[in-house]
């Protein structure tokens, strides 16, 4: 069998990662992770731009905001839970 050469579109992953679609996408899955999580003052939804370590990528966080919202994520992991499904 003979090698496979991969050639990556670096171009293209940055117009994919940057998109409109993706930030929207991103952002809505932030939101239904805070709205899982508890009551909607208690998170927040943060975007990011730039993305983590220079990478071009948008991205969304959830935050607690409220110290109610870090005692319930401190001993109970409510955010954590409404992460991965309430698992």
């Amino acid at each position: 069998m003979g090698k496979v050469r991969i050639e990556w579109n670096d171009k293209g992953f940055r117009e994919v990662l940057t998109s409109p679609e993706v930030a929207a996408a991103t952002e809505a899955l932030a939101k239904q992770i805070a709205s899982a999580a508890g009551d909607e003052e208690d998170y927040s939804v943060k975007r990011f731009e730039g993305g983590y370590g220079g990478s071009p990528r948008v991205m969304h966080t959830v935050r607690t905001a409220t110290d109610k919202a870090r005692k319930e994520q401190a001993e109970d992991e409510t955010l954590t839970r409404a992460l991965y499904g309430g698992v």
